[in-house]
C-alpha cells in the first residue's frame, strides 16, 4: 500500500476538486473532469512501464 498511497492521495484529490466544482456549476464541472483526464492520460502515457523493464 505504501507504493500507491501518492496515487490514492492524487485521486481523493482530484475527487474532492471535481465534486466541489460540479456542486457550484455542471458545465465548469465537466470542463474540470475533461481537463483531468487529459492530464491523467498524459500523466500515465509518461510514466515507463514496469512490465517492459523486468522484461
Amino acid at each position: 500500500m505504501k507504493k500507491y498511497i501518492n496515487d490514492v492521495f492524487l485521486i481523493l484529490g482530484f475527487l474532492f476538486i471535481i465534486s466541489t466544482t460540479f456542486s457550484l456549476n455542471v458545465y465548469v464541472g465537466f470542463y474540470l473532469l475533461g481537463i483531468t483526464f487529459v492530464f491523467l492520460g498524459l500523466l500515465l502515457y509518461r510514466m515507463p512501464d514496469e512490465h517492459k523493464k523486468n522484461g
